[in-house]
């Protein structure tokens, strides 16, 4: 109480400065609880549920609090279609470990330049992506398919979250 007391008493410039001092304190203290990843989005949708990465744009940026964090999380990726239904949903942020996804596993592939998620499933050295809908048919790489796992999923965001690019900002 005294010392709302004697901001009171301040001339403005003076508690200019004051609210200037208690908001750089405050992010600094704030931003210690956060830690920051990169979060791919997609870009135009392709065949079998597909996409291209968006190009052209920067690379947009999620943060969020460190006691949310998945031990072994190294980027993120926001959905924006309802087509992994019941797995994820529209706007589910998934966060992934830059590691190629073993038999069973969900993950982010590219084939032939185009990008999916899905399950990768390896039987008798046959190879496939699974689906994670019922809508959708299953794809078989061939050996003269270009193929990688850019990340497997290791879990969703939860909690609180800032999801921004240079060119916009949102939370939630």
């Amino acid at each position: 109480q005294s010392s709302i007391r004697k901001y009171k008493e301040l001339p403005a410039e003076s508690k200019r400065l004051v609210r200037i001092i208690i908001s750089e304190e405050y992010e600094r203290c704030h931003t210690r609880e956060w830690v920051e990843f990169s979060c791919i989005q997609p870009g135009r949708r392709r065949r079998h549920c597909g996409f291209l990465l968006r190009e052209g744009s920067p690379t947009d940026k999620i943060r969020i609090k460190k006691k949310h964090m998945i031990e072994g999380m190294e980027f993120c990726f926001q959905i924006h279609v309802d087509q992994y239904n019941p797995i994820f949903k529209k706007h589910d942020i998934l966060i992934l470990k830059k590691q190629p996804a073993s038999h069973n596993e969900i993950g982010i592939f590219c084939l032939n330049e185009i990008y999916y998620i899905r399950t990768l499933y390896q039987v008798d050295g046959v190879r496939r992506l699974r689906a994670l809908n019922v809508v959708e048919p299953d794809i078989e790489i061939k050996d003269t398919d270009s193929f990688i796992c850019i990340g497997t999923v290791i879990g969703l965001v939860y909690g609180p979250y800032e999801l921004y690019s240079e060119n916009k900002a949102g939370t939630k």
